[in-house]
């Protein structure tokens, strides 16, 4: 599902127009035109979450160097270490700003 392609789906495959139907063969029955749109969109995705994921990482820089130390020295954490190292951090990040009231 896309903005720009709406809420459908396609195959995986696209029938050559030279296909007549008899013998198994590839499915998909879409334009060269619908393939490019396909192509971009699945291109726009890619780089968009690609972007995210680097802003995140790159915000929590500090927090991924701490997990990536101790994995090194113990080569094991549990969920709760883990949600214990998060919590830690963003209880930081969100330091005094939780005194509005």
């Amino acid at each position: 599902m896309s903005d720009s392609l709406g809420p459908v789906t396609f195959d995986l495959e696209r029938r050559s127009p030279l296909y007549d139907g008899n013998v198994p063969g590839p499915r998909g029955d879409y334009s060269e035109e619908l393939a490019r749109r396909i192509d971009q969109e699945i291109r726009g995705l890619l780089d968009s979450q690609h972007a995210r994921v680097t802003r995140v990482l790159s915000e929590r820089i500090d927090l991924l160097r701490e997990g990536a130390a101790r994995l090194l020295t113990r080569e094991v954490m549990s969920g709760e270490e883990l949600t214990a190292l998060v919590g830690s951090a963003e209880g930081k990040a969100a330091g005094p700003e939780k005194d509005d009231a």
